[in-house]
């Protein structure tokens, strides 16, 4: 990330910037860790979804585990079998995660 925020801090007004790789590198750029910065325009192209983080709503830990949306992993702080959501945090880059058998918990 050093090295993007030196070429963003150093640019001009247009410059259009492509990143591709795997998902979690490439959401990294849009978190809020990467410099906003209005004069780029960033593209960014997934070309890998095999790891991604998984925010644990239970103890607050992001993990990076090996799974699929929609598939259960288990949260690396707490232990918990989480349920992998859909919704995607662009301020983090990570996804939601909570207990997989919450509704019959009540």
């Amino acid at each position: 990330m050093g090295r993007l925020t030196e070429v963003l801090g150093a640019s001009s007004t247009g410059l259009r910037l492509m990143v591709a790789g795997p998902e979690q590198e490439v959401l990294a750029v849009q978190s809020p860790h990467a410099p906003p910065d209005d004069r780029a325009e960033l593209a960014l192209h997934v070309t890998s979804a095999a790891s991604r983080q998984v925010y644990c709503v239970h103890c607050k830990t992001t993990s990076s585990v090996r799974a699929a949306v929609e598939e259960l992993t288990f949260c690396h702080g707490c232990g918990r079998e989480l349920l992998i959501f859909a919704h995607l945090s662009r301020r983090s880059g990570s996804y939601l995660g909570f207990l997989a058998d919450a509704e019959e918990r009540g």
